[in-house]
């Protein structure tokens, strides 16, 4: 069984393969010409609290944070959604903040729209700090920040608009991979429903880091004047591995050198099937990473090459389901208006598109009908994944497929 690069952590026997998969093992009996690439060169964390602090007390091409705050400072935490181990970060973050001699006099933690659902959790973590949740559709939230590039309005959430010091939590991803949001993560998380609209077109239309979506992202963090972000590096077990923290770019740098390290490029090969994992808690069980890990698998595979995206989703969110008579269970309508956010109108487009060239097939804890609904192939058992592996020549299993 061939071996991939030295940077990948391959566990194998003669037919068998294993893998982490739900915080244990999965074995798989499959052909020796089948290749595993799950990362692996970065381990977990041990203290991800004490990382954080070290990282803001001596931040890349940045004096210490403590340096560009001012007693009193109203501090604004944003969350990137999918960042993992997120009680343990922020625990860093306001241990930081509280035993700095320049304490704030309020720091609020501003989630998206799409991790409404860990206020409660955050906010017993992180209390006295309040937690708010950006709508991208509620005007008494926003406040307008400039015209873009375009002459077109930019609106923001107006916690971000009053605060005086702005610290972005980012996830390091790839920037080809789907949704890339430039090196500051605000955008378009915490922008106007207008402006996701115009970064979704700008997505379906952009095929690289040189994108407009990316110089879309970008604008927002410059007109919001963002000096300083925390950059997050996975790991390959659904964790954290590096932690960095100060001037964006140098961030970017740092991150995406540690991230390529530990899931290195493999573009130049190709692949009659790939499988695709989006391990991890309920946080990484979304829509949007199904979107990605698939992309992701796309770039791998050959022209008509099937993609299967092995993930524990259990619920399909709402948005991207027609609610008319007509849709007799069938595939989600891509030209549906999303009812919140512009998301998964992107999102859409870009399954379609993918599914209208190759087979795609999910493995979750979803029934059949609903995966059918998505526009997959249900598959009920990793048994199934094995024959769709022996039945392919030239086949490859991707880990942590949202990462790349």
């Amino acid at each position: 069984m061939s071996s991939g690069t030295a940077h990948d952590r391959v566990m194998q026997t003669t037919s068998q393969i294993r893998f982490p998969w739900n915080r244990d093992v999965q074995e798989l009996a499959i052909p020796e010409s089948t290749q595993c690439f799950v990362g692996g060169e970065i381990p977990a964390l041990h203290d991800i609290a004490m990382e954080v602090v070290t990282a803001l007390s001596n931040p890349i091409e940045f004096p210490p944070l403590d340096m560009a705050l001012v007693p009193g400072d109203e501090i604004v935490v944003t969350i990137e959604p999918g960042i993992p181990a997120l009680p343990e970060l922020l625990m860093g973050i306001k241990r930081y903040l509280t035993s700095s001699f320049r304490v704030p006099s309020k720091v609020t933690i501003l989630l998206s729209e799409n991790e409404a659902d860990l206020t409660a959790t955050l906010a017993a973590s992180v209390a006295p700090w309040g937690v708010h949740v950006h709508h991208p559709n509620a005007q008494k939230q926003r406040a307008y920040l400039a015209a873009s590039t375009g002459a077109d309005p930019i609106y923001v959430n107006r916690i971000l608009a009053d605060a005086d010091f702005i610290l972005p939590c980012r996830l390091e991803r790839s920037e080809s991979s789907h949704h890339s949001n430039g090196i500051f993560g605000i955008a378009p998380y915490f922008v106007d429903v207008a402006t996701q609209e115009r970064f979704a077109r700008a997505a379906l239309q952009g095929t690289d880091g040189s994108s407009s979506s990316v110089q879309i992202a970008n604008e927002v963090g410059v007109l919001l004047g963002i000096q300083f972000v925390l950059s997050v590096v996975p790991n390959s077990d659904v964790h954290i591995g590096r932690v960095f923290a100060g001037d964006p770019k140098a961030c970017h740098v740092a991150a995406n050198d540690a991230r390529l390290r530990n899931f290195p490029t493999l573009n130049e090969r190709k692949f009659d099937l790939v499988v695709a994992l989006v391990d991890g808690d309920p946080i990484q069980q979304s829509w949007e990473n199904i979107v990605r890990a698939t992309v992701a698998a796309e770039q791998l595979a050959t022209k008509n090459g099937g993609i299967v995206v092995a993930c524990s989703m259990a619920h399909i969110p709402q948005e991207l389901l027609r609610t008319d008579h007509e849709s007799e269970g069938r595939f989600i309508d891509v030209n549906a208006e999303p009812t919140n956010s512009s998301e998964f109108k992107a999102s859409r487009h870009t399954m379609e598109r993918i599914r209208r060239s190759r087979p795609m097939y999910l493995l979750s804890n979803l029934p059949a009908e609903d995966t059918e609904r998505l526009g997959f192939c249900h598959v009920d058992s990793w048994r199934e994944v094995e024959h769709l592996l022996r039945s392919h020549a030239r086949s490859v299993i991707l880990g942590n497929a949202q990462y790349r």
